[in-house]
């Protein structure tokens, strides 16, 4: 036995013997259409955002830059600064792009804690390994496998953007514990 149900929001569901069936492509089309419209709406020309590249070198690195022009197909051209260089230029998708994060305040941070540090003109992720003198600290990079000294003025709690908010590192722990539990 089979049914199809439409629902208010126009989204069909083929049911095949009372289970819900999607085609495979379903559900990342539904949810990147749904972040295609949010960038657009978002991002204008002239706001600070954070963009990230597609390089081996710079993964899961975020760099600050200002949005130049919506350049349409769900792209934006950007500016950034890379160390002493003139302003550079690139286009990124929405893919790789989010808004800066919130600024929140100086903190001690702990052993252990995930962090973004600011190094050669991006933030790169890492852990505090050791808590220094005059609000320093030690920081290791996992990407690279190396480590260095940084202030906490170049330091900020680490946070991801999903869905249109920002979440602690903690916070996408428990949301990925709790959608582990129920199998996604």
């Amino acid at each position: 036995r089979h049914s199809i149900q439409t629902f208010k929001n126009n989204i069909s569901i083929f049911f095949l013997n009372s289970a819900p069936c999607f085609p495979d492509s379903y559900f990342p089309r539904f949810f990147l259409n749904s972040r295609k419209r949010a960038a657009g709406l978002m991002f204008s020309v002239g706001k600070r955002v954070e963009v990230s590249f597609d390089r081996e070198d710079w993964r899961d690195t975020w760099f600050p830059a200002t949005i130049l022009e919506d350049i349409g197909n769900d792209s934006f051209l950007v500016e950034y600064h890379c160390e002493d260089a003139a302003p550079l230029r690139a286009t990124v998708n929405f893919l790789h792009i989010r808004p800066c994060p919130p600024h929140l305040k100086d903190k001690n941070f702990v052993l252990l804690e995930k962090v973004d540090a600011y190094y050669h003109s991006g933030w790169w992720p890492g852990v505090i390994t050791k808590a220094l003198a005059d609000c320093r600290y030690n920081v290791f990079f996992k990407h690279t496998k190396r480590d260095g000294e940084f202030s906490h003025t170049d330091l900020r709690p680490h946070m991801e953007w999903k869905d249109g908010k920002w979440f602690t590192s903690s916070q996408v722990r428990n949301l990925l514990s709790h959608d582990s539990e129920y199998g996604f």
